[in-house]
């Protein structure tokens, strides 16, 4: 399985994801609370010393959280359309159901008395 930290440029099509969606703010929140566990752990007052690291690692999580939801959106969008273009290619796999109504469906009802 070959990684790489750059997007494929058939990335490009799809639209972009809101700057501010989960995983942005998810990684913001998770990159301040570990500058904040940092600061407890070294026995710093974790809210009012370092407030520079706790802007950098809020900044690099919420890059890494938008990142993260490119790739992600990437990596959906190609599977859907491989398995939509497997199924258009083979349609003998994917027969339409018969439709059957709740009557069919559900047993009869005989109550116990």
């Amino acid at each position: 399985m070959k990684f790489y930290l750059r997007l494929p440029d058939e990335a490009r099509s799809l639209p972009p994801p809101p700057i501010f969606n989960h995983g942005s703010v998810w990684g913001a929140f998770m990159g301040w609370f570990g500058a904040l566990v940092e600061n407890a752990i070294n026995r710093r007052p974790p809210l009012a010393a370092g407030v520079h690291r706790q802007l950098l690692w809020a900044s690099v999580g919420f890059y890494l959280g938008h990142y993260l939801t490119r790739r992600s959106n990437y990596v959906y969008a190609r599977r859907d359309r491989d398995l939509f273009e497997y199924i258009r290619h083979h349609p003998e796999d994917f027969k339409e159901a018969d439709k059957k109504t709740m009557a069919e469906v559900l047993e009869d009802f005989h109550p116990v008395r």
